[in-house]
């Protein structure tokens, strides 16, 4: 008989083993060796290892070469991290340690190149095997993190609180050019991985997404640590407040402030306007930033991340804080220039009619109108927004106005000059006026005729002129779009784009999977950390997306194959069946009587 624990009735045989009490709880499964050579295959098509090295010999030009190789190299430590982020487990040092320490074969250790074990520093001292582990997964971590970390200098303060003054010598001390130069690279770094999961696509759905139709939105980041300024909002003076996270900020929401930083997106978007997207939506672009600081450059660099992967510029779809409340020269004139077609929608004080008309033209929404437009049509949008009316009578509006819009005579010069024409005039015309004579081989079809209240007392070149030079402004830049503002058209497109970023953004905070919105699973500190991680689980989420579609559409071929051949018992198509009808050979061609030539069996077949 076993011996019994004293006052428990327990067999002592039962009891777990040391072993067992390191795999009782938590993630200990053996990651299979394929499924490392998988990952690590991913992280060598990104292309980021090699850079790593050169940014970090071009950072120790001219210093000590530094000691021996360490365990853990940059490769070990992505690698981890992309498992980690694909099991959907917490990305921390801890984890990394674990995965290093247990959970890869024998196999996959010699692949990596790490030990099969690392023997307790200081056990006298109650060192682990599993500490020291963990002591060289921060380690390794920290060193990919030194190359592209913009704020360095907090390096040696995350783990304690800082007050304002503190804060304040560090922010005064900085290097401005080197916080660019490792922001670019930690960009870079980023793109490189989403980069990646575009060309892990079928070549068939690459294709389709050579133009780059994206919606670009942002969406906060939370930090593991609360803590956060605060300012009087009568006096505006910041109060003393302890801060661990001094990089961070405040991100405003609808209806509440997260302490973190912004993660700015890029998501595709299909290709046909208003249809269901024939490839996987993902995230194309990322970056991270400090909240409420430069949002339209954010956006800008977007952009220009995925013209620089060899993409052409298509659409280019925000919402209202990035057209309406960043100044021509932050966002508008560098998507326009990057040849992006901007898609957004106006506020309320941006409707009707605003300034930018030339040559007697009315400047509404974006389009430079006839000065003889009725006023129910001027004002269209406001009295929609007023909810004097409905949809479809507001989109017919929208469209009687487009009737008076003036015309391009020639196409834009590289200055933005163009020619504009009266929509009255020539045998194109669209409306007719009083000053204008209709042409002879103009349309019979019935037009819009300007009211002679409505024409203009004192004409100007618009109307007297067969055309005007009209050049762009400001005014101009800030309001015009890709698509007519208020048609079907533009509402179908915008909604769909916006649907398709926000969508996103709910699908990689889902509480079991990527769970972006989750700071515990990001336990890190520092903006580089931070988007190193993040882009870790975009990473996770656009294979998702892959996935799903991938498998969706082996799906539909599925059904579509059944409906063409419907699916027969095995039993006839195997000729078990003593009832199945008989047939003999097959015959390319047959005599009929009556008939000067053969039957074609073949043809029939066909």
């Amino acid at each position: 008989m076993n011996d019994l624990i004293e006052g428990f009735d327990v067999d002592t045989d039962l009891l777990l083993t040391e072993q067992e009490m390191h795999t009782f709880s938590g993630r200990h499964a053996v990651f299979p060796h394929h499924e490392v050579l998988t990952t690590d295959k991913c992280i060598q098509i990104t292309g980021v290892l090699p850079k790593i090295k050169e940014w970090r010999d071009e950072d120790r030009a001219g210093k000590h070469p530094g000691g021996p190789a360490p365990y853990v190299d940059d490769r070990t430590i992505l690698v981890v991290l992309l498992l980690l982020a694909r099991e959907h487990a917490p990305l921390n040092e801890t984890a990394i340690a674990e995965v290093m320490h247990r959970r890869l074969t024998k196999e996959s250790r010699d692949f990596l190149g790490i030990p099969q074990a690392l023997p307790p520093r200081n056990p006298e001292k109650g060192g682990t095997e599993e500490k020291n582990w963990q002591n060289h997964a921060y380690n390794a971590f920290q060193r990919i993190l030194d190359t592209m970390d913009p704020h360095l200098d907090t390096k040696g303060n995350r783990r304690r609180l800082l007050n304002n003054a503190e804060r304040q010598a560090i922010l005064t001390a900085r290097d401005l050019n080197t916080m660019r130069r490792k922001k670019e690279r930690l960009d870079w770094f980023s793109q490189q991985l989403l980069q990646m999961t575009f060309t892990m696509q079928p070549r068939r759905l690459r294709r389709r997404q050579r133009v780059a139709n994206i919606s670009v939105d942002q969406t906060p980041v939370p930090v593991y640590t609360k803590r956060g300024t605060r300012k009087n909002q009568q006096t505006g003076e910041e109060y003393e407040r302890l801060v661990k996270e001094m990089d961070a900020a405040w991100y405003k929401k609808p209806d509440d402030y997260v302490w973190g930083f912004a993660a700015n997106f890029a998501v595709s978007c299909g290709s046909n306007l208003g249809e269901e997207t024939d490839f996987p939506i993902t995230i194309r672009a990322f970056t991270l930033s400090v909240p409420n600081v430069d949002i339209p450059g954010e956006a800008v660099k977007l952009g220009q991340q995925l013209l620089n992967a060899g993409h052409s510029a298509g659409r280019f779809s925000v919402d209202r804080g990035y057209s309406s409340n960043s100044s021509v020269d932050q966002f508008h004139k560098p998507v326009r220039n990057m040849g992006y077609q901007p898609v957004f929608d106006f506020t309320k004080r941006e409707l009707g009619e605003k300034e930018g008309g030339q040559n007697g033209s009315i400047y509404v929404e974006g389009a430079h109108l006839c000065p003889g437009t009725p006023e129910e049509l001027i004002n269209a949008s406001i009295r929609a927004n007023e909810l004097e009316f409905d949809e479809k009578t507001y989109r017919a509006l929208i469209q009687e106005r487009s009737l008076y819009e003036l015309r391009n005579k020639e196409a834009p010069d590289v200055s933005g000059k163009v020619k504009k024409m009266c929509p009255a005039l020539g045998k194109q015309a669209k409306i007719e006026c009083p000053l204008r004579e209709i042409h002879p081989e103009s349309s019979e079809k019935p037009k819009p005729r300007v009211l002679k209240r409505n024409v203009p007392t004192k004409p100007d070149k618009i109307c007297c002129n067969t055309s005007a030079t009209f050049v762009e402004n400001d005014e101009t830049i800030k309001s015009k779009q890709h698509l007519r503002y208020g048609t079907r058209e533009w509402a179908t497109v915008y909604q769909a784009d916006r649907n398709m970023v926000e969508g996103m953004n709910g699908y990689i905070k889902d509480e079991h999977a990527e769970n972006l919105a989750s700071a515990g699973r990001r336990s890190a500190s520092g903006l580089a950390a931070q988007q190193v991680l993040v882009t870790m689980l975009i990473v996770s989420a656009n294979m998702r997306k892959l996935q799903s579609f991938l498998k969706r559409e082996a799906q539909e071929a599925i059904k579509t194959i059944k409906a063409i051949y419907p699916r027969s018992r095995r039993r006839d198509f195997a000729g078990w069946g003593t009832y199945k009808r008989r047939w003999g050979p097959k015959h390319e061609s047959i005599y009929v009587p009556g008939r000067d030539q053969p039957l074609e069996i073949t043809a029939l077949r066909t």
